[in-house]
């Protein structure tokens, strides 16, 4: 027993652009990873004992870091979002 009032959703394909904007926010966000995990090994090392300047050097380049990756990840999220595919609903 079907309901007349029920409605089916079509989902859209997503474009050429849709693709290359999701492998673009992907993989800066996993590139921005490696950076961030990369310049803390560089700089802790093995040893994990800095000084205070040593620190607090570290912390203004975690920051920058953080923030050129939110600026990133907000830009390059509203192209991944504006891209995605049509969803439409019809009626059975």
């Amino acid at each position: 027993m079907t309901d007349k009032n029920a409605y089916e959703e079509i989902v859209g394909k997503r474009s050429i652009l849709g693709h290359i904007s999701r492998i673009l926010f992907w993989g800066f966000n996993l590139l921005m990873l490696m950076w961030m995990w990369g310049a803390l090994d560089a700089t802790v090392g093995q040893e994990g004992d800095l000084g205070a300047a040593e620190s607090i050097g570290v912390g203004i380049g975690m920051t920058l870091i953080l923030f050129v990756w939110v600026l990133g990840d907000v830009i390059l999220g509203l192209f991944y979002f504006f891209t995605r595919p049509i969803r439409q609903l019809v009626k059975k």
